[in-house]
């Protein structure tokens, strides 16, 4: 309970894009194939357009980190600055340097508590060996410009 007050928090003070925080989804990293070039070039499909940010998990060392891209069409990018390290792969991942979270229709919705199956029973600990069910609700991390 208390690490959803500590989410929800977080989200109402960064709701309005009043402050913005840096985001990158822990799951969206794709692996691609990148060019022994300077700049050096990322091919994959995507959708990003020029000023985007990509971000580098993991591959050449000098790759690793933030880098603001030049779209050269649906398949190839440039890392704005960047030097040639090597042929090879990288986890990349699109990077939101200045996010806000937005609601569902700009309202903070009140969290659903799940309980599945799994959660009923077992401990003693809680009240009629029930265990604590989860909560869900839904937000838009969306990027200003």
């Amino acid at each position: 309970m208390q690490e959803m007050r500590y989410l929800r928090d977080f989200l109402m003070y960064h709701r309005n894009g009043v402050l913005t925080f840096q985001w990158v989804h822990p799951t969206s990293y794709e692996i691609v194939n990148c060019t022994n070039t300077t700049p050096v070039w990322l091919q994959y499909q995507h959708g990003l357009v020029t000023g985007q940010w990509v971000n580098i998990g993991s591959g050449p060392a000098p790759l690793v980190g933030q880098w603001q891209i030049t779209r050269v069409d649906s398949i190839n990018l440039i890392l704005d600055g960047s030097v040639a390290s090597g042929l090879g792969t990288v986890t990349a991942a699109v990077y939101l340097p200045n996010a806000v979270a937005r609601f569902n229709e700009n309202t903070w919705e009140s969290p659903t508590k799940i309980v599945g199956t799994e959660r009923l029973g077992g401990e003693r600990s809680t009240p009629l060996g029930a265990l604590p069910g989860f909560f869900s609700w839904i937000i838009t991390v969306e990027e200003q410009f």
